[in-house]
């Protein structure tokens, strides 16, 4: 892996473009910077379109015990801040999201926006656990056809508008358009 910040000591002129190379690291887009000239003072940029792997190293996703450990760490600053009730209630729309990484989570989802108490979270969060079991393989992980595609940054992917064949066109007359 090039070292962008060693590179932007030795070439002070291309700093512009290291850093832009290094913020532009999650889009895969990446600006290369030559020198053209004798004089170096013209600098030639081309945008060049990147393999994310190549471009970035990606992080391995937390594992579960990790994630309903920041869902609940969340619930007690809830509940810390707003109080018991409130915090509780308004956590209600927040554990859903939580859970979309979770694999199958419906029986999670169905239970959660009902709690009004920390002590029912954690009885939801114990049935959930307890019915999670069937979904699991001999090393307690998700088996492969129960877990969640891996996360990828919606700008990385295609358009809808792209990937279409034909331009939509309404039908009829014209004059019911």
């Amino acid at each position: 892996m090039v070292n962008f910040e060693a590179m932007a000591d030795v070439l002070p002129r291309a700093r512009g473009a290291v850093t832009d190379q290094i913020s532009n690291c999650r889009t895969g887009v990446s600006l290369v910077s030559g020198f053209s000239g004798s004089d170096g003072d013209r600098p030639a940029c081309v945008r060049l379109r990147r393999d994310r792997q190549d471009a970035c190293p990606t992080l391995a996703e937390p594992p579960f015990a990790e994630r309903v450990r920041v869902m609940s760490r969340h619930l007690d600053l809830m509940v810390e801040i707003f109080g018991e009730e409130l915090g509780c209630r308004m956590f209600r729309k927040v554990a859903p999201w939580y859970s979309k990484r979770f694999g199958p989570a419906a029986e999670f989802n169905r239970n959660v926006v009902r709690i009004s108490t920390r002590a029912q979270f954690a009885e939801v969060l114990e049935n959930y656990l307890r019915w999670r079991r069937q979904f699991l393989d001999e090393n307690g992980e998700l088996q492969p056809k129960f877990q969640p595609p891996p996360l990828v940054a919606s700008f990385m992917l295609e358009p809808d508008v792209a990937l279409r064949q034909h331009i939509p066109v309404p039908k009829g007359p014209v004059e019911v358009w």
